[in-house]
């Protein structure tokens, strides 16, 4: 199969559709068989995939098993990592606020779907202001590595993230913003409404899906030297 697919030319397919995988047999009999996980999961995450299909058997059990699982799960699909996020940290109500951060796709693939950056600022009073962007994440690619070679038959490697994508943006704060700390959050909503939609590679995200990632200090001061 890995010869037919570098025959067929269908390894670039991954580029715009996802690719979908389904297991010879199950996964109990790639263990029993003491066939190797780990050769099996990057052969399935060099192509690209999206998605694996296990005939909804029971998962091999083995204290060796669950971790190249939970690597292989980890990987499978896009897994979206905001790596950095820089602002301002004050800024005057109706005033413009630049964001530069730093993103990165550790996954296996893209995301299909043309889902938006979304900001959020709120403070302890309820009030709550949220800014869609016009960034989209499906272009986010992951690593890749090359294949069909004699060494990627031999042992297929792992598959290296993705290179950092560097997204500036910009906000304007509403005129009647309230003076004082706000939090900024974060979150990847959906395509038509400012629902978070995709749960990040990072750490601190609330029940409602958003990342509270910073504060920002809203004040009438002008800053000294204006």
């Amino acid at each position: 199969m890995p010869r037919s697919t570098g025959r067929g030319g269908i390894q670039d397919v991954w580029k715009t559709a996802p690719i979908a995988w389904e297991t010879c047999w199950n996964m109990r009999k790639w263990v029993n068989e003491g066939w190797s996980l780990r050769y099996i999961f990057n052969y399935a995450l060099a192509l690209h995939a999206s998605y694996i299909n296990n005939k909804s058997a029971p998962l091999p059990s083995g204290e060796k098993v669950r971790p190249e699982l939970e690597r292989f799960l980890r990987r499978l699909g896009y897994r979206l990592v905001l790596r950095e996020l820089k602002h301002p940290s004050s800024a005057r109500p109706g005033a413009k606020l630049d964001l530069l951060m730093n993103w990165q796709n550790v996954g296996s693939a893209p995301c299909y779907t043309p889902y938006r950056i979304a900001y959020r600022l709120r403070n302890e009073q309820g009030y709550t202001k949220v800014f869609v962007s016009n960034i989209t994440v499906n272009r986010w690619l992951p690593g890749s590595i090359e294949l069909f070679t004699e060494q990627f038959f031999k042992e297929p490697g792992d598959l290296p993230p993705g290179e950092v994508t560097v997204a500036s943006d910009t906000i304007t704060l509403p005129g009647d913003i309230p003076a004082g700390v706000l939090t900024l959050s974060l979150a990847v909503v959906d395509e038509h409404t400012s629902n978070p939609r995709v749960r990040l590679g990072i750490k601190g995200r609330a029940k409602d899906g958003w990342y509270p990632i910073s504060e920002i200090k809203v004040s009438n001061e002008r800053p000294v030297g204006q």
